[in-house]
C-alpha cells in the first residue's frame, strides 16, 4: 500500500543566507543566522535587531520564548530580549560557567535548558544555573538537541555520546547554614532542629523559617512536642521550654553524668526518654516522672524510642522492648528466630504492624517471634544504615550509599524489593552516613550536614514491558535459527520445545526486554528449572550462560523489572538435551549383554587356574596360618601391656594438672580477696593437660600483686617449671614486709631462677614476665620479653620490656608507674593468644588484633569482655591445633 501525498503550495518564500532558526511570537517572526538576529514586523519589513543594537556578529544557532523574553543563543552566550528590545547577554563573565558556544535551546513551563558544546545546564530565573555531568545524569559533551516526550521524560541528543534521557525527580533541596539534628511535628506542622535553632516549614513560601533560638544546651540532639506544645529538647540532659522559661527535668538518676539521654518521643498526654541507664515517663498534666531501670526492664542503652498508641517500642542493648499498661516485653535473639545480634540504631513500624530495625548486621523485618533479614548483603547495597523512616508502603534507609527506597509488602518473607535513589534520581548528596529521616505522613524529609530534603516516593509504574528470548547460541552458532533467522521480526517461540544434541548443552540464551518508558532502567531476572530452583539476582545483562548440561528436560523462566523491584510478567522456554549414543537405553542393553558374555567366559577361565593353584597353596595357607596365630597372640599381650602404660601415664597427667591448678588463684579467691578495689577474669588453657603459663595474685599490707609468667614450653617441662617459679615469687614477697618495687621482685626472682637451673651454658630454662604492683591508686609494671595494656578511657596505653631473659642485664630492667582512674582495664597476657594462627590464612593475630578485641566491647563489663577475647580467639583458631600455652588476666579498677 503506497501514501499518496498532497501537493502544498508555496505562497511566500524569505531569502536569508544561512538561516539556522526561526520563531514566531504574535505576529512577529525571529529570523536568525550565522551573522545577524532579523525580526520580520506586521507589515512584512525586516528589522536587523543585531544591527541597531550593535551586537557583535558571533553565530546565532536557535531562538525560543522563556518567561516572556526572546532568548536566542550564540557562540558567546544567551542574547536576551524584552519584546523587541535587547536587554544584555549572559556569558561566561555573568553566570554561564564554561558553557559558552551555545548550541541549541528548550523551554518547559518551568525551566529553560540550554546545550552547549562542552555539556548540559538549565535556569528558571535567567540567574542561577544548574550544570549536568556524569554524576547526576549526562556527559560532559557537546549537545546537539533537547525535546521531551509525552511522559515528562527529557532527551538530550549529543554528537558522539548518543542519547540522554533525564529523569525527573521528586526531590526538593532545602539549603541550611548547620547541621540538621532532627524533625519533628505539631498542629500539623514541620519543625527542624538546626544547630540550636528549631525551624518552621513554611508551606506558603516553602522555605524553613526561624521558630526558636535555643539559649541553652551546646550538643542538642533530639526535640519534641507534648500535647500542650511545650518543647523537649535533648543535651546531656533533658531540657524543656514552655514559651517563657528553661527547665532541666530532675529525676532519680540525674546527677548520675554516665546517664546522658539518647531518644525522646511523646504520646498524648506523655513524653518518654531514653537515656544510656534508664527509661523515664514524664506525665504531661501532673509533671509526675516514673523512671524504669535496668532491674525493671532488664534492658539499657535506650537507643531510639517508637510510641504506637499505648504501646511503647525501644531498641535496647539487650534487644527490642515493648511496653503497654499491662505487660513488658523484651524480644532477644532467645525469644525470637533469626533476630539481629549486636546493636540496634533505630526502629519502625509499619501498616501492616511489622516492626523494622536497623541493626548492625543490616535491615530486619520482624513479626511475632520471627525476624526476617533478607534485606541484607548480598541482597541490600549495604549494612551500614544511619537512620529509617516508613511513609504508606515505602520503607526510606539514609546510608553511605545514598537513599534505599525498599517497596513493603504485607507478607514480611517476601519485603525484598528496593530501589536506590541517588545522584540519578536528584539527590546530589548520596552520603547520608548519620543523616536523619523523618515522616511527616506525607513526605519523607532528608536531613544530611548542612541540607534538608524532601521526597515523595511513588508507586512504582506497572509498565507493560515487551519481553523476548532472541536467541540461543553456541559460541555464534543459533541453535534456534541456524542461518536463516530475520533479527528485526523473528524472536524465538517459546511455545515450541527446542530439541538439542548432546553436544550443544553449552549455550548461551540472549533475551532481550524495552522499557519505553525508562531506557536505562531495565533489570533481568532468569533461573533454569531442572538445574536449579533459585532467581538470579537482578542484573542488566542480558544474556544467560551454561555449560557441560546433563541430558534432561530443562524450563528457562525469564522475568524483568525497573529498578530492582516490580517483577513483570514471567516467560518460559522447554530445552531439551538428548542424551549421546553411549546413554541410550538399546545402547545400555547391547553393552550389558557383552559385558556378561566377557565376565562369564573370564570367570570360567580364571576358575580353572584357580582350582590348580588352590591345591598348592592350601599346603602353605595351613603352615603360615599357625604361624600368625603364634604372632597373634604376642601382639595382643603387648597391647595390653601398652594400654595399661597409656592409661596410667593420662591418669598421672589429670592428676599433675589438679596438682599445678593449686598454684592458680580461683575465681572465688579472687573476689574475696580483691572485691573492695578490683575485679579481676582470667583466661587459662594450656596447649596441653598441663602447661607451663600461670597467673598469680596476691594481697599482702594492701599492696597488690598481679603476674603472667610464660615459663619454657609446654607440657610436662613447662609444668615442673611453673611449680619452681610460684615458689621462688611467693618466697620473695613473703618474705619481705613491704616490697611495692616490681623490678626489685623480678631481679630477685631471675637471680634466684638462674642461679638454680642455669649453672651451666647449655641451659635453656628461661620465663617471661609482666608484674604488676598497684598500692592505692597507682600501678608499678615491669616486664621481661611480655607486655602490659592498660584499657583507659582514651584507649589503650601499652608497657613492654625490649629484652629477653637470655640478654637481660638484671641492674636494667625498666619500671614504669602509672595513675589509675576508675574503670582503668589492665591486662596481663602471655604471647600464647596472640601468637596463635589463623585457621584460614595461617598467619599470626598479633598484639594490635588482640587490643582491637578488647577495645570493641561497647561495656566495661570485666567478665563480658574476657568472654568476648574468648570466643575472639577461638573464632580465629577455628578448627586449627592450638599451638602455645594461653594465659591471660583482666583487672579492672573499680576504686
Amino acid at each position: 500500500m503506497f501514501t499518496v501525498l498532497k501537493k502544498f503550495k508555496i505562497v511566500e518564500k524569505i531569502s536569508l543566507p544561512y538561516l539556522n532558526n526561526y520563531f514566531k511570537d504574535g505576529d512577529n517572526l525571529w529570523l536568525t543566522s550565522k551573522s545577524e538576529i532579523l525580526l520580520r514586523l506586521k507589515n512584512n519589513t525586516f528589522d536587523s535587531i543585531s544591527k541597531r543594537f550593535k551586537l557583535k556578529s558571533i553565530g546565532y544557532n536557535d531562538i525560543k520564548k522563556f518567561k516572556n523574553k526572546i532568548i536566542i543563543s550564540s557562540k558567546e552566550g544567551l542574547v536576551i530580549f524584552n519584546e523587541n528590545t535587547y536587554e544584555n547577554t549572559i556569558t561566561i563573565k555573568n553566570g554561564l560557567y564554561k558553557n559558552d558556544n551555545i548550541r541549541c535551546l528548550f523551554t518547559d513551563d518551568t525551566t529553560l535548558w540550554i546545550g552547549t558544546k562542552k555539556g548540559l545546564a538549565s535556569t528558571k530565573d535567567l540567574m542561577n544555573f544548574t550544570y549536568y555531568n556524569s554524576n547526576n545524569g549526562i556527559d560532559e559533551c557537546e549537545i546537539k538537541c533537547i525535546n521531551k516526550d509525552k511522559n515528562g521524560l527529557l532527551w538530550v541528543g549529543t554528537t558522539f555520546n548518543g542519547l540522554f534521557k533525564m529523569i525527573a525527580t521528586d526531590i526538593v533541596k532545602y539549603p541550611q547554614t548547620e547541621q540538621v539534628k532532627d524533625f519533628s511535628t505539631f498542629e500539623n506542622n514541620l519543625y527542624a532542629l538546626v544547630g540550636k535553632t528549631i525551624k518552621k516549614y513554611n508551606t506558603d513560601s516553602n522555605k524553613f523559617i526561624s521558630y526558636l533560638n535555643f539559649k541553652v544546651g551546646e550538643n542538642l540532639s533530639r526535640f519534641t512536642f507534648d500535647a500542650k506544645g511545650n518543647i523537649y529538647a535533648l543535651d546531656n540532659q533533658i531540657i524543656k521550654y514552655d514559651g517563657k522559661q528553661y527547665t532541666n527535668i530532675e529525676h532519680k538518676l540525674s546527677q548520675n553524668q554516665d546517664n546522658q539521654p539518647y531518644s525522646i518521643a511523646s504520646y498524648k498526654n506523655y513524653v518518654w526518654a531514653g537515656l544510656r541507664k534508664s527509661l523515664l515517663r514524664i506525665n504531661v498534666n501532673t509533671g509526675q516522672i516514673d523512671t524504669f531501670n535496668k532491674h525493671t526492664l532488664k534492658a539499657a542503652y535506650f537507643q531510639d524510642i517508637k510510641l504506637i498508641d499505648s504501646t511503647v517500642i525501644a531498641a535496647t542493648d539487650a534487644g527490642l522492648l515493648k511496653i503497654t499498661n499491662t505487660y513488658k516485653k523484651l524480644i532477644t535473639e532467645q525469644s525470637a528466630y533469626n533476630f539481629p545480634s549486636g546493636i540496634l540504631n533505630c526502629i519502625e513500624t509499619d501498616k501492616y504492624n511489622h516492626i523494622w530495625i536497623a541493626a548492625d548486621l543490616g535491615l530486619y523485618c520482624i513479626e511475632g517471634d520471627t525476624a526476617y533479614s533478607n534485606l541484607r548483603k548480598n541482597l541490600f547495597p549495604t549494612n551500614e544504615i544511619s537512620d529509617i523512616a516508613v511513609l504508606d508502603t515505602f520503607l526510606l534507609a539514609a546510608t553511605g550509599k545514598g537513599l534505599i527506597q525498599v517497596l513493603i509488602r504485607k507478607h514480611k518473607n517476601q519485603n525484598n524489593y528496593y530501589q536506590i535513589i541517588n545522584q540519578r534520581k536528584g539527590l546530589n548528596d548520596v552520603d547520608l552516613t548519620g543523616g536523619r529521616l523523618f515522616s511527616d505522613g506525607k513526605y519523607i524529609w532528608i536531613s544530611n550536614k548542612s541540607n534538608i530534603y524532601r521526597y515523595k516516593p511513588e508507586n512504582q509504574i506497572s509498565l507493560n514491558i515487551p519481553l523476548y528470548i532472541t536467541d540461543i547460541k553456541n559460541d555464534s552458532a543459533s541453535l534456534v535459527f541456524g542461518n536463516s533467522k530475520n533479527f528485526i521480526v523473528q524472536p524465538v517461540n517459546v511455545k515450541e520445545e527446542l530439541v538439542l544434541k548432546y553436544k550443544n548443552n553449552n549455550f548461551n540464551i540472549e533475551f532481550n526486554g524495552i522499557n519505553y518508558q525508562l531506557f536505562d532502567n531495565v533489570y533481568y531476572s532468569y533461573r533454569l528449572l531442572g538445574l536449579t530452583s533459585n532467581w538470579s539476582l537482578p542484573d542488566i545483562n542480558n544474556k544467560a550462560v551454561y555449560t557441560s548440561l546433563a541430558p534432561g528436560t530443562y524450563t528457562f523462566e525469564l522475568s524483568l523489572s525497573n529498578g530492582k523491584n516490580n517483577f513483570g510478567k514471567n516467560i518460559s522456554y522447554t530445552i531439551i538435551i538428548l542424551p549421546p549414543i553411549y546413554l541410550t537405553w538399546w545402547f545400555k542393553v547391547l553393552s550389558g549383554i557383552f559385558l556378561l558374555l566377557l565376565i562369564f567366559i573370564f570367570i570360567k577361565l580364571r576358575t580353572i587356574k584357580v582350582v590348580r593353584q588352590n591345591q598348592i597353596l592350601e599346603s602353605k595357607i595351613n603352615l603360615r596360618t599357625s604361624e600368625l596365630l603364634k604372632k597373634s597372640n604376642e601382639l595382643s599381650h603387648s597391647n595390653e601391656q601398652l594400654s595399661n602404660k597409656n592409661k596410667l601415664i593420662t591418669e598421672s597427667l589429670e592428676y599433675a594438672k589438679k596438682i599445678q591448678e593449686t598454684i592458680l588463684p580461683s575465681q572465688n579467691y579472687l573476689q574475696l580477696n580483691f572485691k573492695n578495689s578490683f575485679e579481676i577474669s582470667t583466661i587459662y588453657l594450656p596447649k596441653d593437660i598441663v602447661g607451663g603459663d600461670f597467673y598469680y595474685a596476691y594481697n599482702k599490707n594492701n599492696i597488690n600483686y598481679f603476674a603472667v609468667i610464660d615459663c619454657t614450653g609446654h607440657g610436662v617441662p613447662g609444668a615442673l617449671l611453673t611449680f619452681s617459679v610460684y615458689t621462688i615469687l611467693q618466697n620473695i614477697i613473703d618474705s619481705n614486709s613491704v616490697l611495692n618495687s616490681p623490678s626489685e621482685i623480678i631481679k630477685q626472682l631471675l637471680s634466684t631462677f638462674s642461679h638454680t637451673y642455669n649453672k651451666d651454658s647449655e641451659s635453656k630454662e628461661s620465663f617471661a614476665i609482666s608484674l604488676v604492683v598497684i598500692q592505692n591508686q597507682f600501678a608499678k609494671i615491669a616486664t621481661v620479653s611480655q607486655s602490659v595494656s592498660i584499657l583507659t578511657t582514651s584507649g589503650i596505653n601499652e608497657y613492654k620490656s625490649n629484652q629477653n631473659f637470655f640478654s637481660l642485664q638484671i641492674n636494667t630492667i625498666d619500671e614504669f608507674e602509672v595513675q589509675l582512674n576508675k574503670d582503668d582495664i589492665i591486662m596481663l597476657y602471655s604471647d600464647g593468644y596472640y601468637d596463635q594462627k589463623h585457621f584460614l590464612s595461617g598467619k599470626k593475630m598479633y598484639r594490635s588484633a588482640m587490643n582491637n578485641f578488647l577495645l570493641q566491647v561497647p561495656t566495661k563489663n570485666i567478665y563480658e569482655q574476657t568472654r568476648y577475647l574468648l570466643n575472639s580467639f577461638n573464632d580465629f583458631k577455628g578448627g586449627s591445633p592450638q599451638i602455645d600455652d594461653v594465659c591471660l588476666m583482666l583487672i579492672k579498677y573499680i576504686g
